[in-house]
């Protein structure tokens, strides 16, 4: 796959700029659904409860791109406002061909936003993308969208008969292309830029993800551990390794890739000072002060945690303080929380060398 695909993608033409979408499309988003408004693919939500917006907006409309599968992006227009979506679907690396479709909302239409999106899609795709053809379908009475295409530089290869179904009836579509090699590319046609933005950090292909790994076993459960997983195997020893991985640095995204391959449930089983760290990376030991206060902690024993050198020290003062089992639950909810997403998560804090469970924690999938 590309570089230059997997990466944050910004390109921008003489009147438009196309990125991902973000929290910052949100009212203009809610407001087009309110409205009815017909430019978005059929898979984005018409749902408008926060939490689940949020998600999508934030991680969900982006998984395509990060499974290579394809991407979609906001149009925006000279004043930065959402002014519709285009998208790359059926990406095929091993062909190096995409589709290519476009929505823009009724305020935006016959001002040449979806032309000039187009042209520099596919400027990008079809040149540091690498990609070598972008295909274009549109029913055959679309007048509208078979315009952008020939303005677009796209060329008409012929009719696929009965190939679209609306309301129960099929429709023809006409059907167009690009190649890497054509004038309308090569020259950049309109004077159009398009490259991705300079300094972007790569995203991270998950076809390989721990969860994309589970999936593709055929199982639902992805297990995180640190370190010997000897623990963790212990405790579910039927699973395959396939489900078994090392815990992230950061797990804010992990409960989000788990949804998008399938997953029903993430186990997490590893020691207080890295469940700690997981739940506050700035101050694990601090943490772990303030959970002793809040399960009855006397004020020497929480400050004799919150002095400890490190957070494994600060963990080892709950057996003396006798506190060890309602702390342990307590750091594991927090960390589960850290999880929230629409899969279950279990947080077990073990310890010692044979994986001793101290602490455990579940929280059930977030449905809305």
């Amino acid at each position: 796959m590309s570089e230059a695909f997997t990466g944050t993608v910004l390109l921008r033409g003489p009147r438009v700029t196309l990125r991902p979408f973000g929290m910052d499309d949100a009212a203009a988003y809610i407001e087009a659904v309110r409205a009815g408004e017909d430019w978005m693919p059929p898979n984005f939500p018409r749902d408008l409860d926060a939490e689940r917006l949020a998600w999508w907006l934030t991680h969900g409309v982006n998984q395509i791109q990060k499974l290579g599968l394809g991407i979609h992006l906001a149009i925006l227009d000279e004043s930065g406002a959402l002014a519709g979506t285009i998208g790359l679907y059926r990406v095929d690396w091993a062909q190096l061909t995409c589709e290519v479709g476009y929505g823009l909302r009724p305020g935006h239409r016959g001002r040449g936003h979806a032309t000039e999106a187009l042209r520099t899609v596919a400027s990008w795709a079809l040149g540091p993308c690498g990609l070598h053809r972008m295909e274009l379908r549109a029913i055959a009475t679309n007048t509208a969208s078979i315009a952008v295409a020939n303005r677009a530089g796209f060329r008409l290869e012929g009719r696929a008969r009965g190939a679209e179904r609306v309301d129960g009836v099929s429709h023809d579509q006409d059907v167009f292309a690009m190649l890497s090699t054509d004038p309308a590319v090569t020259g950049a046609a309109g004077g159009l830029t398009a490259a991705a933005s300079p300094g972007s950090d790569p995203m991270t292909s998950d076809t390989t993800s721990p969860a994309a790994r589970a999936a593709e076993a055929g199982e639902k459960t992805l297990v995180l551990h640190a370190g010997d997983p000897a623990a963790a195997r212990a405790m579910l020893p039927k699973l395959p390794d396939a489900c078994f991985a090392e815990v992230p640095a950061d797990l804010a995204p992990v409960a989000a890739d788990a949804a998008a391959h399938g997953l029903a449930q993430l186990v997490l089983v590893a020691p207080a000072g890295v469940l700690a760290t997981l739940a506050e990376p700035g101050g694990p030991v601090r943490l772990l002060g303030e959970i002793t206060a809040d399960m009855g902690g006397s004020a020497a024993q929480t400050e004799a945690v919150t002095a400890a050198a490190t957070p494994e020290d600060a963990a080892a003062l709950w057996a003396e303080a006798g506190l060890a089992g309602p702390c342990a639950r307590e750091l594991c909810r927090r960390v589960a929380g850290v999880l929230d997403g629409p899969v279950a998560a279990q947080v077990v804090l073990v310890d010692g060398a044979d994986g001793r469970m101290v602490g455990m924690f579940g929280r059930m999938a977030r449905t809305g």
